[in-house]
């Protein structure tokens, strides 16, 4: 047997990525990554974003997360089990701010859904398949055009053509914009 080569693939960050979550932490959104991939991976673009400063620098993983939630979470109705199950979820995942990796799209779901019922306004980024469902449950679903799939445009609120995550950025100032005006129209 003879060893031949060794090799690895990496994404690198697309440019602007960094300064982008850094505009919108300085507008108060809290960035975090659902992924699917290993927690090393994960967490060397939580180091490379600069979010260590923002979060713990360690991720959860799907499957420990699902078994967690499964006492304060029903999986069938979405919804939390009690009230107590809620504040246990504030008081808990919701204050440290999670990234998690090795999650399913099942778990993206429920992670989406638990923090939108727990107050936050939720703007989810997603290309893949595993992202369709949490897409849905977001306030906002963003899909990628160019790099995702028809699956995740069909569930995204707002299809990004250029692939641009300013443009996330962009679509949060706006919003911000016209809820300020409907507010003091109203």
């Amino acid at each position: 047997m003879t060893f031949t080569a060794t090799f690895w693939l990496e994404d690198p960050l697309r440019d602007g990525v960094k300064q982008t979550i850094a505009d919108l932490k300085n507008a108060g959104a809290r960035t975090l990554i659902l992924s699917s991939d290993h927690e090393a991976t994960v967490l060397k673009t939580i180091k490379e974003l600069g979010l260590n400063e923002f979060q713990e620098e360690k991720s959860l993983e799907g499957k420990k997360f699902r078994q967690i939630m499964q006492a304060h979470f029903d999986e069938d109705s979405l919804k939390f089990i009690n009230k107590e199950s809620e504040t246990w979820f504030k008081q808990t995942i919701y204050t440290r701010s999670y990234s998690m990796h090795r999650c399913t799209p099942m778990d993206k779901l429920i992670y989406t859904t638990a923090m939108r019922l727990s107050g936050s306004c939720i703007a989810y980024v997603g290309d893949s398949p595993s992202d369709a469902s949490a897409l849905s449950a977001a306030n906002v679903g963003f899909s990628m055009k160019q790099s995702g799939c028809a699956m995740t445009d069909y569930h995204a609120h707002i299809t990004i053509l250029d692939d641009n995550f300013s443009s996330v950025k962009n679509a949060a100032i706006w919003g911000r914009q016209i809820f300020d005006n409907a507010r003091k129209f109203i």
